[in-house]
């Protein structure tokens, strides 16, 4: 997936902040690992909510950020929760 930081929005802020991320690309946990860090999104911290969107809609990701640094993180999944 090549990031595209329009397709990414912060739509709650607070404690907690919450994202929209809409792309036409394939996600995949490699690309989600690498592409989401502090320097294609500043600001975005541990705890944070991103909701990964295909622009299809077929496909919807909700993961939470549970560590991250300038060229990766980790996340939580929906199916990690279950």
């Amino acid at each position: 997936m090549a990031f595209a930081a329009s397709g990414l929005n912060c739509i709650a802020v607070g404690p907690t902040k919450v994202y929209t991320y809409y792309t036409t690309d394939t996600l995949t946990s490699a690309s989600v690992l690498t592409n989401f860090n502090t320097t294609n999104c500043p600001g975005m911290a541990v705890g944070d909510r991103i909701d990964i969107c295909h622009n299809t809609y077929a496909l919807f990701a909700p993961i939470r950020i549970t560590a991250i640094d300038a060229t990766s993180c980790t996340y939580t999944g929906v199916t990690a929760l279950a």
